[in-house]
């Protein structure tokens, strides 16, 4: 990164996170408003997931407050068994305060009644992506499903924690030769901890890449825990220009596991760091 553009991400940062957290809670220094920003592919969202202890009106009010429009919704918010009533009424209250539901997840499938009901739920709310983890024998039946639906599944990677595809490459190699619509939401948070190296897994599958979940952790181990960013081990900077590179242009999603009880001071600074990256590429 030149000199200039990393002045120009610091500076961008800090206006990310200064808009969002408030004109008086951080003075923020003067610049140079002629110099030139690149424009550049994708937006910066909240998964649900990181707001599971607030109901739908707090979920809005706390992106409201970050001024983020992209979510990804987990069945806390949005029930998966959910009717089309409670749906539109849902989805209906979001729109009127300007978010964006861009996806649903992560949608666990055991079953092929499980599968049916995860894209009847993406059809009725218009979900176009569904991040999900379908058990290996259900791929064929999910690609059926795909097909008829021309709905996206995003297969998420758990990293070492003995859950289903615990590497993006696991998933990746049992999705490449299936229908384009079937790939990755990439959890960079849960690939180092597995071990890899995420810019060189988005070098190798990033045509497959429609989602990301995207945060800091404290070390690139199983123990690894989600962070602020800056506080752990990943070079996020590195991680969104592979990406870019690769011509990712869907959602940056946090999905920020700690501080569950009161997110939003880390919520606002992941954002406005991912924000300013955005920028300064």
């Amino acid at each position: 990164m030149s000199e200039l553009n990393r002045r120009n991400f610091f500076r961008l940062s800090g206006l990310g996170l200064a808009a969002m957290v408030g004109r008086s809670a951080l003075a923020v220094p003067a610049f140079d408003q002629s110099v030139p920003v690149k424009s550049v592919s994708g937006s910066v969202g909240i998964a649900s997931y990181s707001l599971r202890k607030f109901d739908v009106d707090q979920v809005i009010t706390i992106m409201e407050k970050l001024h983020l429009q992209k979510i990804s919704l987990k069945s806390m918010h949005l029930p998966l068994d959910a009717d089309k009533e409670t749906i539109n009424t849902v989805l209906s209250k979001m729109h009127d305060h300007g978010l964006d539901p861009s996806s649903a997840g992560v949608i666990y499938m055991k079953s092929e009644d499980e599968v049916d009901n995860a894209f009847r739920y993406a059809q009725l709310a218009g979900f176009k992506i569904i991040v999900g983890v379908p058990d290996y024998s259900l791929l064929d039946y999910v690609e059926k499903r795909v097909k008829e639906t021309d709905i996206t599944l995003a297969i998420h990677n758990h990293g070492p924690d003995g859950m289903p595809y615990p590497s993006p490459f696991m998933a990746y190699d049992m999705v490449s030769e299936r229908d384009n619509r079937m790939g990755l939401c990439l959890d960079v948070g849960h690939t180092v901890r597995a071990g890899f190296n995420p810019v060189d897994v988005i070098a190798k599958v990033g045509d497959r890449i429609f989602e990301t979940h995207m945060r800091d952790v404290s070390s690139a181990s199983k123990a690894g825990r989600s962070c602020r960013p800056g506080e752990g081990v990943i070079d996020l900077p590195a991680v969104m220009k592979a990406l870019q590179k690769v011509g990712y242009t869907g959602s940056y999603t946090i999905e920020y596991e700690e501080e569950s009880d009161d997110p939003l001071a880390a919520l606002a600074q992941t954002a406005g760091y991912l924000q300013g990256i955005l920028a300064g590429l």
